[in-house]
């Protein structure tokens, strides 16, 4: 039991020395809805059952890849899933629960956990969001977009619309770029 104590400790020292502030990172899996073209985030790619970008899951979601990497612990703040109770195709990302109060979203859990500001060796996860119109009988969603490259939609000026109808909302918070870890 020792051995393991001093173990560990000298392996938490030695992660601090070379700049590793906190472990193990867990990927963040982007899903898009093949008909609706709403997005999807989750750690678990088991709930679509595919991780590899390009290959559809269950309820139509096809998978964009690894989107970024979130802290599996409480080092950062949490990142929260919530969903539209009317309509499950409608998903959000934040680590402001005060943003739902009052509207109609569940929440699903903490997908893992994010910076409010830059930390070394993080980027900035930019938040977006469509207006879906859906077929009749059904209310219209709101789909929000997450990535680490702006130049998805071309943008990163709030409140201006940018490729494919996307609207700037702002940095949801900071996390780990998949092509800096890898």
């Amino acid at each position: 039991m020792v051995k393991f104590m001093a173990l560990s400790l000298f392996a938490t020292v030695l992660l601090l020395t070379i700049g590793v502030e906190s472990f193990p990172l867990m990927n963040l899996y982007g899903y898009v809805h093949k008909d609706f073209n709403t997005h999807l985030y989750t750690y678990n790619a088991s709930i679509i059952g595919y991780a590899v970008r390009g290959r559809t899951g269950l309820r139509n979601y096809m998978s964009e890849g690894i989107i970024c990497l979130l802290d599996s612990d409480n080092s950062g703040k949490p990142f929260h899933h919530y969903e539209n109770k009317e309509n499950w195709l409608e998903n959000l990302y934040t680590t402001n629960t005060s943003e739902v109060i009052g509207k109609n979203y569940e929440h699903k859990g903490i997908v893992g956990y994010c910076y409010p500001s830059q930390e070394p060796h993080t980027v900035p996860l930019y938040r977006y969001k469509k207006k879906i119109e859906m077929s009749a009988g059904l209310n219209d969603i709101t789909d929000h977009y997450y990535t680490t490259d702006p130049n998805k939609i071309g943008l990163v000026t709030p409140g201006t619309t940018g490729n494919n109808g996307y609207t700037y909302e702002g940095v949801a918070c900071f996390v780990y770029n998949v092509k800096y870890h890898t």
